[in-house]
């Protein structure tokens, strides 16, 4: 945005309204738009459905992954930040193709639907590469990331991992974490995080390389 394009962003879940899902330029959209966008989803889902090109109704998430992405395209956004919203081979944001990606970090969450093991996780995140996309990886087990570079190779994705390189320093104060960042690249701050807690150092360095990847 700062750069002056026009952003999408994406994420789950909400907390009040079903509006925070749906951000354009920082801010969410109307209700209106949400709503006409619903109707256009809907209507195709009632001639998919009729039409046998799909055999039930679709999730929650999956409706409102296509609305956003009516949203974006009636809106005419420049860049879409598409939060997936549990694992990532299976999960409905995988519709787009990204131009690059960004897998955080990998525990031991969700493993009814991701699987019981660190591997397993890892290779279910993992499918958001695809072909000729960058993938920045925040993660350091090597479990973990042993997986995610065999699956972008498989792929054709290029990885960064986002700790490579990298040089942080980070000072905390009222719960405010103020932080510098030297990259192969490029220097950045000191600047302080919008978010509270240490562990947004690291959120912040996957962020900036992802950056840089689009950059």
């Amino acid at each position: 945005t700062a750069a002056g394009h026009r952003t999408g962003l994406y994420t789950s879940p909400h907390l009040v309204t079903l509006r925070e899902r749906f951000v354009v330029d920082g801010e969410m959209v109307t209700g209106t738009e949400m709503a006409a966008a619903l109707d256009e989803v809907r209507t195709a889902i009632d001639r998919l459905l009729e039409h046998g090109g799909l055999r039930a109704q679709p999730t929650f998430f999956e409706v409102v992954t296509s609305m956003a992405l009516v949203i974006f395209r009636r809106r005419r956004v420049d860049i879409a930040v598409l939060e997936v919203g549990l694992g990532g081979r299976l999960d409905a944001t995988t519709v787009a193709t990204p131009t690059a990606g960004a897998i955080t970090t990998i525990d031991l969450d969700h493993q009814a639907h991701l699987g019981g093991t660190i591997r397993a996780i890892a290779a279910e995140k993992a499918g958001i590469a695809k072909p000729g996309m960058v993938v920045v990886c925040g993660e350091r087990k090597r479990e973990a990331v042993d997986v995610i570079d065999e699956v972008c190779r498989r792929q054709g994705a290029s990885l960064v991992k986002a700790w490579d390189g990298v040089d942080v320093s980070a000072s905390s104060a009222t719960g405010l974490t103020t932080m510098a960042l030297r990259t192969p690249g490029r220097s950045y701050g000191p600047c302080t995080l919008a978010l509270r807690g240490v562990h947004q150092i690291a959120n912040a360095v996957v962020a900036v390389r992802l950056l840089e990847a689009l950059d």
